[in-house]
């Protein structure tokens, strides 16, 4: 059994969607059920404190078309915004 841990470490990356995906396709095209894709969540923060989770076709599927922040949800708790960051529009004047 092969394992592969993803991490993305943040940042805005062009074709960092296509190429999350084209690397799972490429894994699981080449050795079927003998590969575990797993997500690392919150790049180096889960690297560090084990937070990663088994990923599966599922979760790449649309990711070409999906936005690079929530694409990268994928590998994080599910937030919109950067660890640590708040929304652009919580700190404007109203």
């Amino acid at each position: 059994m092969k394992r592969v841990g993803l991490l993305t470490s943040g940042g805005d990356c062009q074709a960092l969607n296509a190429t999350m995906r084209g690397v799972a396709k490429g894994l699981y095209n080449e050795l079927g059920g003998d590969v575990e894709i797993y997500g690392i969540e919150e790049g180096y923060k889960g690297l560090i404190y084990n937070e990663y989770r088994l990923l599966s076709g599922r979760d790449f599927a649309g990711i070409l078309t999906t936005d690079p922040w929530r694409a990268s949800g994928a590998f994080s708790s599910g937030s919109d915004t950067m660890a640590g960051a708040s929304p652009a529009g919580s700190s404007c004047a109203r």
